[in-house]
């Protein structure tokens, strides 16, 4: 969570990501992955920790489910990188899909890329329909693969681990179960 709140901190300050923040204001919910690490030479392989946030009818914002992002590819493909990488969820259908054990990110809720690294002013994506929106900072040189197809399961034990009992995705991102006030830094910074 800390991890996570020092990110959203980090992408809030940065002018060059003030698309992001309108988008987050009308969102229903934001994945943030605090370090999204990429490698490969031919197959490629790239994961990370992700913390899900949905928002409440009330219009705040709810409580983090631990969920992990895992994708392999195979072709043309060289390097490494390490990215800071937010998702805006943009309608009811992504975050319902989201709160599934495993969802397939491009087939169970649809990906569009925002922009990607430092330096990028003033973006829009193409792709107004999509789902989740992408926007990422990245360090390194990776060539080749994309964060559409990785799929991100449910951490049940991290959940556990952090509200003290076991508890579903569902019932954190959709139903708001339950409260932890070591991720309230992390739901003010985000916008409403």
């Amino acid at each position: 969570v800390g991890e996570a709140t020092a990110v959203v901190d980090n992408f809030m300050r940065d002018p060059d990501f003030e698309f992001m923040k309108g988008m987050i204001r009308d969102a229903y919910g934001v994945v943030v992955i605090p370090q999204l690490t990429k490698g490969g030479f031919i197959i490629g392989a790239e994961g990370g920790s992700a913390l899900v946030i949905g928002r409440k009818a009330d219009g705040q914002w709810g409580y983090p489910a631990f969920y992990t992002l895992l994708s392999a590819s195979i072709g043309l493909q060289i390097g490494g990188q390490v990215s800071e990488v937010i998702l805006v969820v943009r309608n009811r259908r992504g975050l319902e899909a989201l709160v599934n054990d495993t969802v397939k990110l491009g087939a169970d809720a649809s990906v569009a890329v925002g922009p990607v690294g430092a330096g990028v002013k003033g973006g829009t994506t193409s792709n107004f329909q999509a789902d989740i929106v992408a926007f990422s900072k990245t360090k390194g040189l990776f060539g080749g693969g994309a964060i559409e197809g990785g799929t991100l399961s449910s951490n049940t034990d991290r959940n556990e681990l952090f509200y003290g009992r076991p508890v579903s995705g569902k019932a954190i991102i959709l139903d708001h179960q339950v409260v932890n006030p070591s991720a309230d830094l992390l739901r003010n910074l985000l916008p409403r």
